[in-house]
């Protein structure tokens, strides 16, 4: 058997190859090992003092909050000639960044900078020490001027980690115009910080709504802040910056009011502490809402402390939107709710009829329940149209006050109206059980009769009332008010949002019912309670007056309607309501019907309501003379009778 030969020289060869490898290996090891050496050791101190004096800075970049406009808003129109009711404006911030300060160092450039920049030093630090998080940068001033800058600017390497950049500055160009709202902007608190823990966009020096749409729309209007990548040295010189993430300004917000109609409302309700809405009944939507007194959001803005503070101890209560915060008795009013149950429980018909002779009593009952006048045989048109207690205090004593409230509830009394604005209260709907609960009694008959009068416990905000009057207007149907209209991308001019209206309330009432009621209604400018202020109007309506008593004060005057009363293809409702004013024919519905002339036909809101009140004031003497005339010819006839006899 042949046996194989091995050639020696194999293993050589397999032994020098391998040889030459452990040599390569070696001397790249030794490479890498010198290098690490020289980085290490060699040249370490040099690459640490590098690593310490070139510091990565992480400075956010603010986005321009979403401008707001009013219904009229489209983005192909001109902004100079539209002015949106609030924009932006480009101001400096100063800030400091103490991601690599100790506290000690932070506080020392801090006290420079309040020197050069005459601020409280003391101030200034103990807001710098009070953050919950140290890291965060902090803002030292807003609006700093260029002056300012070129101040630090020439000491800029003597405050390490500051550093400033263009702020958008919220900017309200109308002043006090829709600032209930509007709302405002303010710095972010802890409190707020706190319920938005989970939301990662907010941080210390967020800029956030406090009121109004601001507030309710905050996450639409704010935008995305962007990302600059900063390396500073020890001397605060930027030796590289690039941005990481561009900032996206906030969306549009287009609401449903008309600026014209909303300044028919400045207009006509200054001076008078109260509010007024105007408001589409089909769709919920806002056209117009004013509370008074207001004020101007831009003291905010511009920290104005003693405006604010003087604002805040204002006994009228200028931040209170007295639309939707403040609750009030409706007054008769709240007889619409009343015919309404009536009708639809039978316990009356269109005809059936009461005798007024001036106060009401209960069977074997001393107690006296005065009207506002001695209207004789009343129906509920009549009643209506005269504004008659004791009509109300009868069909109200047979309806009960479970059925009362019942549909007090149908006209979303005593619960919220579900509108686009932060803090809305919803009223109060008193029962038995509450009254037991509180005074301790139980619930009596003259509880009832007061209720079905809106008197008594029960309470309303002025929205509500407008959804009374929006309901006989619109068929019954209660829309949820709302002020969103449209919400398009600041960036590439698109629609994003379209609102559709939503029915809040749907009252079983009959067709036939609501025009009973309407009739009524619409009676009442023509020769009812507010026929003087009727005979101004230049477009037909149906109202209703309101005198509430007040026992903190002089009576609550209050009046809504709508117009036009025969097109429901162009009709809005108005509700007005004016604090401590007196008789709802004196001021209020002097004020409904002169906004009611202006929108439709462009008068003078101002002067319509002097010339509507002057005359309700000629009417009120004028009927009060012919009454004291009437009592002295009386008492002429009793003193001859005496002596007669």
């Amino acid at each position: 058997m042949a046996k194989t030969i091995v050639n020696p020289n194999q293993f050589y060869f397999f032994r020098r190859r391998f040889s030459l490898l452990l040599y390569l290996v070696a001397i790249i090891f030794f490479i890498i090992f010198f290098e690490i050496l020289s980085l290490q050791i060699i040249q370490g101190s040099k690459y640490k003092k590098l690593s310490l004096t070139n510091i990565e800075q992480y400075i956010p970049i603010p986005a321009p909050r979403g401008e707001i406009y009013d219904r009229n808003y489209s983005p192909t129109f001109d902004t100079k000639t539209n002015l949106p009711l609030v924009t932006n404006e480009e101001k400096i911030g100063i800030y400091l960044a103490p991601t690599y300060l100790k506290r000690s160092e932070a506080i020392e450039v801090l006290k420079k900078v309040s020197f050069l920049l005459n601020l409280d030093s003391n101030k200034l630090i103990e807001d710098f020490t009070n953050r919950p998080n140290y890291y965060e940068p902090f803002l030292i001033k807003m609006g700093a001027s260029l002056n300012e800058i070129s101040i630090l600017g020439e000491q800029f390497q003597n405050f390490p980690g500051l550093y400033w950049q263009t702020l958008y500055f919220r900017y309200y160009p109308y002043r006090n115009f829709a600032s209930h709202i509007l709302g405002f902007v303010g710095a972010i608190n802890e409190e707020e910080l706190n319920n938005l823990k989970n939301d990662t966009s907010y941080h210390l020096n967020s800029i956030i709504g406090k009121i109004g749409v601001e507030k309710y729309y905050d996450k639409e209007l704010r935008g995305e802040e962007g990302i600059l990548l900063r390396i500073v040295d020890a001397k605060n010189r930027i030796k590289d910056s690039k941005i990481i993430r561009e900032p996206q300004a906030g969306n549009i917000i287009v609401l449903t009011i008309d600026k014209r109609i909303q300044k028919i409302l400045e207009d006509v309700m200054k001076g008078i502490k109260g509010a007024a809405i105007v408001m589409d009944p089909y769709s919920g939507e806002i056209l117009g809402l004013v509370s008074k007194p207001d004020f101007d959001p831009n003291i905010f803005i511009n920290n104005e402390m003693d405006k604010i503070i003087k604002l805040s101890d204002d006994p009228s209560k200028p931040f209170l939107n007295r639309a939707i915060q403040a609750k009030y008795p409706t007054g008769s009013i709240f007889k619409i709710v009343t015919a309404t149950a009536a009708l639809e429980e039978e316990i009356i018909n269109r005809t059936d009829r009461f005798l007024c002779r001036g106060y009401f009593r209960f069977p074997n009952d001393e107690r006296v329940f005065h009207c506002t006048g001695i209207h004789g045989w009343m129906n509920v048109v009549s009643a209506l149209q005269f504004s008659c207690n004791v009509f109300f205090f009868n069909v109200s004593y047979e309806l009960g006050p479970k059925k009362l409230l019942e549909y007090a509830m149908y006209y979303n009394l005593g619960d919220y109206s579900k509108i686009d604005l932060p803090f809305e209260q919803k009223g109060f709907l008193p029962s038995s059980s509450w009254k037991k609960k509180v005074f301790r009694e139980s619930w009596y008959d003259g509880d009832t009769i007061n209720l079905g009068i809106g008197q008594g416990f029960l309470l309303t905000t002025v929205l509500q009332v407008a959804n009374i009057i929006n309901a006989i207007a619109a068929d019954g149907v209660i829309y949820q008010p709302h002020l969103l209209k449209e919400i398009y991308s600041s960036s590439k001019g698109e629609l994003i949002y379209q609102s559709e209206k939503r029915i809040l309330k749907k009252i079983p009432v009959s067709e036939k019912n609501i025009q009973i009621i309407r009739e009524g209604l619409k009676l009442v400018g023509e020769s009812g309670t507010a026929r003087v202020a009727g005979r101004f109007a230049k477009v037909k309506f149906a109202g209703k007056t309101s005198t509430a008593q007040n026992p903190f004060g002089p009576p609550h005057s209050w009046f809504c309607c709508f117009a036009p009363y025969n097109d429901e293809s162009n009709r809005i409702t108005v509700t007005v309501f004016a604090e401590n004013a007196g008789g709802g024919a004196e001021i209020a519905a002097p004020i409904a019907v002169a906004i009611l002339n202006a929108i439709f036909y462009n008068d003078d809101p101002v002067e319509t309501k002097k010339r509507i009140i002057s005359a309700v004031e000629k009417d009120y003497y004028y009927r009060r003379s012919i009454k004291m005339q009437e009592k002295e010819m009386m008492e002429d006839k009793i003193d001859h009778y005496n002596i007669q006899f």
